[in-house]
């Protein structure tokens, strides 16, 4: 864990010395820019299924509601996490949205394919381990398979115990198994 600070804060240096080099910010401001994006990334996400830039404007507003934090400094916080993640560390992912939950469609129906994908990049997205990804997609599959073969043709309430993937669903009698790595 203290390797992981380390090289955060070896990272955090190095964009204080690009903010200088690019000349972004004063000489003054700089220290000030890696104090906003060292209490950023310090935070627990509260928003892990947004994107970077909802997780940004997430924590500006969250300091806006503490209260102890001026207009411009909200400002200059944004703007440090802004230079940080676009300019600094070239983030492509800054407005694309990660996938969110499913959505059943008019029929009430919910793909398993579609579930399985979004099950996979929430555990990617939280650093799961590959057997842990494996064994929770196995699950998944496994509940699916139980819809389609107890509750054929029926709408089926998983109820508050059973995954709760969807309030009310009915299973596509297309089921794929997860590729196998």
């Amino acid at each position: 864990m203290s390797n992981l600070l380390a090289n955060q804060e070896l990272q955090l240096s190095g964009f204080a010395e690009y903010l200088l080099k690019q000349q972004l910010v004063k000489e003054g401001q700089a220290r000030f820019c890696v104090m906003w994006v060292r209490k950023f990334l310090a935070r627990p996400l509260k928003i892990p299924l947004g994107s970077l830039e909802e997780r940004i404007a997430g924590f500006v507003e969250e300091l806006q509601m503490a209260g102890e934090c001026q207009d411009w400094q909200l400002a200059q916080a944004e703007r440090a996490l802004r230079l940080y993640f676009v300019n600094f560390t070239k983030n492509q992912e800054w407005a694309r949205p990660v996938p969110s939950s499913i959505q059943p469609d008019s029929a009430g129906t919910v793909a398993a394919t579609a579930t399985m994908d979004a099950t996979r990049s929430v555990l990617r997205l939280k650093h799961y381990s590959y057997s842990t990804e494996k064994t929770y997609l196995d699950w998944v599959r496994r509940y699916f398979e139980y819809l389609v073969t107890a509750c054929a043709g029926h709408k089926v309430s998983p109820g508050p115990g059973r995954l709760g993937l969807a309030v009310c669903l009915s299973v596509q009698q297309t089921l794929q198994r997860p590729a196998q790595r």
